[in-house]
């Protein structure tokens, strides 16, 4: 799967700073060692410096409740809370009324002063892998770092960017000793270095020559560690 899918998600909303209750994290597609279906949760975020007041909010329809949620902190709903609190017993949540398609849906929020509608597919991650789909700093959407994802707490990419504005080639290996297409260390290689002050997600970017005749795909299938490249 090429993570360059990561940033070809289409987001209705507002403007951040005009909204003060976003959808920050959905898990859609737990396996069975995390609960399946019925462990799919979704976590809005507040991101204004006041209480907000849930008393006029629709979640795909459905009232929340008349909650309050503390400036710049967490609410996650739960398709079925015990199953929730048995993965997740430190954290807190309320009983939901959803279901996510696997091979893709449509999340809409809709209260006074936010109408937020999150499209995803399969493409985008968070598959039948116990993983989440979470927001960056960009108000990107990606898939979470962390198996289980981070419920009720600062999303694992949120300062994570997803273009390659601060990578640049570093180092070339163009003649090693032995066999050009010698498995890592040997044979050649290429080193990049991410000159930024945030950590990068390199996937489904191509390395070429200048006629084309030569690529090669970032991706983890093709990696050894992760491909996040630090600052």
């Amino acid at each position: 799967m090429l993570k360059e899918e990561w940033m070809v998600v289409f987001l209705l909303f507002l403007p951040l700073t005009a909204a003060s209750l976003t959808i920050s994290e959905v898990m859609y597609a737990p396996t069975a060692d995390y609960g399946g279906s019925s462990n799919e949760w979704i976590e809005l975020y507040n991101n204004n410096g006041e209480n907000y007041s849930t008393t006029s909010c629709l979640l795909d329809g459905a009232a929340i409740g008349n909650l309050s949620i503390g400036p710049y902190r967490y609410l996650v709903i739960a398709k079925v809370f015990t199953t929730f609190t048995n993965f997740y017993p430190n954290v807190t949540a309320i009983d939901g009324n959803f279901n996510f398609n696997n091979a893709g849906d449509t999340i809409i929020l809709n209260c006074n002063d936010t109408n937020e509608s999150f499209i995803y597919t399969s493409d985008l991650g968070g598959l039948n892998n116990d993983k989440t789909l979470e927001r960056n700093f960009e108000q990107e959407w990606g898939e979470s770092k962390v198996e289980g994802g981070t419920p009720g707490q600062e999303n694992s990419i949120a300062n994570i960017s997803f273009h390659d504005l601060t990578l640049v080639i570093s180092e070339v290996m163009a003649n090693p000793w032995e066999n050009d297409d010698a498995p890592a260390p040997d044979g050649e290689w290429i080193e990049l270095l991410n000159y930024g002050d945030r950590e990068i997600y390199a996937g489904g970017l191509k390395i070429t020559d200048a006629n084309g005749g030569n690529e090669l795909f970032i991706a983890e299938s093709s990696t050894l560690g992760d491909i996040f490249v630090l600052p």
